[in-house]
């Protein structure tokens, strides 16, 4: 039995902790966010509370499990996170819904979040602390760098490549072959047929930059 602590108490982390729940070889402890979180009352039923800010990671390396919780929205804060995490050599989990599909010839680096009905099919590969979210898709030789978020429905076709730090958004798909550059947003319901350069901001049918990201 795993104990796991969820970096996050937002409604990404409380969708995380009902899978925990599920799992038999998993134990929820609780989770590591601004304490003045509220967290929804079904959680606090069950005894679970806020055990500290991310100052308090430290508190708890060694003894248990971790998994970043954080939203999509939350990019920005989750690459600080990260940075804390590599610091302090926290051990990591990576949580995996069982109606996921993934092929025995995908790699899924460390961390990694895979929900409910998603896809990551032949010789893919994830990197760390990527989640791929509720039926998304991520085709055929596809390569995602390190912290990309897939946001539900999101679809890339065969090949395509993404740099690290990167959201795509509910319901937008990529043309196979397509590269999308690190610290990029992708918004809802686009269709990118064309590579998008790091740290743009893009989106529409197709997708167009519409601006550059100051990061």
């Amino acid at each position: 039995m795993k104990q796991v602590i969820l970096i996050g108490a937002g409604k990404h982390a409380v969708l995380l902790a009902e899978k925990i729940f599920e799992d038999p070889h998993l134990e929820l402890l609780g989770f590591i966010d601004n304490e003045a979180v509220k967290l929804p009352e079904f959680i606090l039923e069950k005894g679970y509370k806020v055990l500290g800010d991310d100052n308090s990671l430290v508190k708890y390396r060694g003894d248990y499990f971790f998994h970043l919780a954080l939203g999509g929205e939350l990019i920005e804060a989750r690459k600080r996170v990260i940075d804390k995490i590599d610091h302090f050599n926290l051990k990591m989990i990576s949580v995996i819904h069982q109606t996921a599909y993934i092929s025995p010839t995908a790699i899924l680096g460390r961390g990694v979040t895979v929900l409910i009905n998603s896809v990551v099919h032949t010789n893919a590969k994830i990197g760390d602390f990527s989640c791929i979210n509720n039926g998304a898709i991520v085709e055929h030789d596809c390569n995602l760098g390190n912290n990309i978020f897939i946001q539900p429905y999101g679809v890339l076709a065969g090949s395509v490549k993404v740099g690290n730090n990167t959201v795509v958004g509910m319901g937008a798909s990529v043309k196979e072959g397509i590269a999308i550059g690190a610290n990029c947003l992708i918004g809802a319901c686009s269709f990118v047929n064309k590579d998008i350069p790091a740290n743009s901001v893009a989106y529409g049918v197709p997708a167009r930059i519409v601006h550059k990201r100051d990061v």
